[in-house]
């Protein structure tokens, strides 16, 4: 397991579950090219709940969006604290430690719903994930976060 990823998860964990780890630890790295042959052409990345009015993303929009939102962050970490799966699916809770590059922190916590198919090849990739995330957190947080960025002149638009 990555050192970016820490919790209920392990090298003996699944095919699915570790496809669902990738995922983190693609996530916590900023790690594109991980990203591009893990998800499916078809991925769909849905934030919930659907009260922080965030849209449905494509693998090219999600993937678009990270690179952005991701240049705010430094040092970014999951903890697993329990997975539950199907031969279909991971559900995931787990929370999140980072630092900003404006020197605030950051945390969240979140459910996550990894859709999987199992290609003909036996390669394991996500279809998409429903992300539900600390509602209240992330709407006092990203807002706040954006008017530092701004004021730093980075650019960043979270």
């Amino acid at each position: 397991m990555s050192p970016k990823v820490t919790g209920v998860v392990s090298s003996s964990s699944s095919p699915q579950v570790q496809a669902a780890v990738q995922w983190l630890t693609a996530l916590a790295e900023s790690d594109f090219a991980t990203f591009d042959t893990l998800l499916t052409d078809d991925y769909v990345h849905t934030l919930i709940p659907r009260t922080l009015k965030a849209p449905d993303r494509s693998k090219k929009e999600y993937l678009d969006y990270l690179k952005i939102v991701l240049k705010a962050f430094t040092d970014f970490k999951f903890e697993v604290h329990e997975v539950i799966e199907s031969e279909t699916g991971v559900a995931i809770h787990a929370s999140s430690s980072a630092g900003t590059t404006t020197g605030h922190s950051y945390t969240n916590e979140y459910t996550m719903f990894f859709r999987l198919k199992k290609n003909a090849d036996g390669k394991i990739q996500i279809t998409g994930v429903k992300e539900f995330v600390d509602s209240l957190y992330s709407a006092g947080f990203f807002p706040a976060e954006s008017e530092r960025q701004k004021a730093a002149g980075s650019g960043i638009v979270l």
